[in-house]
């Protein structure tokens, strides 16, 4: 059995780029962070208005 403590390249590959996706979107200007989030609120909304919380910004 191997070492718990081990942990796979493949997920420290993964954690390494999350961990620079990140501190890239936190550089981000927050006018770009207001078009992320709109954008992630019209995917939401395609999803699945929820109970009359599917309003998207209207700021463009």
């Amino acid at each position: 059995m191997e070492n718990e403590k081990e942990t796979d390249p493949l997920i420290e590959s993964l954690m390494e780029t999350k961990k620079k996706l990140h501190e890239h979107r936190a550089k981000l200007p927050v006018e770009e962070k207001i078009k992320i989030l709109v954008q992630l609120q019209e995917l939401a909304n395609e999803i699945g208005p929820s109970k009359g919380k599917g309003m998207v910004w209207k700021i463009f």
